[in-house]
């Protein structure tokens, strides 16, 4: 039961609607109240909601079920990022990156903060090394274009605008539809 409201919640999310999945995750937690992943899922509907500090609490709650969790703990750095508080989302970007050293919402995450830090070129050195580890990922092509562009370097900003758009095109043909992805865990 538990597994086939997680999978409506991903359905109605890949969807685009944040509201039906919101409406699921609380349900669901009616009936699961303990269910880490539910919680994660409400965290990120309410994270995609713009309703941060309830995101950070449904997040928090998750983690405390399930403190291994690097998808929660991941949403939950992030959150800490929106909401300005650099230090704490570096250190749980830091714990994510430690085990998933090329995950994309962390690298990519990492980078923002410090950016909004104002170390531009620490967040170029992140990118960098997970773009050089993993190549084919569009994402940190786009990243390293729009941080490139931070520091007027337009030469490097097209550069790395026209890979994202190169790699992008190849991954076009590979797209899975929503409805079959699963969430990584």
């Amino acid at each position: 039961m538990l597994l086939l409201a997680i999978e409506a919640l991903q359905v109605r999310n890949d969807a685009g609607d944040a509201d039906e999945a919101l409406r699921l995750c609380t349900r669901g937690l009616a009936r699961f109240s303990r269910s880490p992943q539910l919680l994660a899922w409400r965290g990120f509907a309410l994270r995609e909601q713009g309703a941060l500090p309830e995101a950070r609490r449904s997040l928090e709650a998750a983690l405390a079920l399930s403190p291994d969790d690097l998808v929660s703990r991941g949403l939950l750095a992030d959150v800490m990022r929106r909401e300005g508080h650099n230090k704490d989302a570096l250190r749980l970007f830091d714990q994510v990156l430690s085990q998933a050293p090329f995950d994309e919402e962390a690298v990519i995450g990492k980078s923002r903060t410090l950016a909004a830090m104002d170390d531009v070129r620490g967040a170029l050195e992140v990118v960098h090394t997970a773009a050089a580890a993993a190549p084919q990922v569009a994402r940190f092509r786009l990243e390293l274009s729009q941080l490139y562009a931070k520091l007027g370097e337009s030469d490097n900003a097209s550069r790395e605008a026209a890979e994202f758009r190169r790699l992008r095109g190849s991954q076009a043909e590979r797209t899975v539809p929503a409805g079959l992805r699963t969430p990584a865990k």
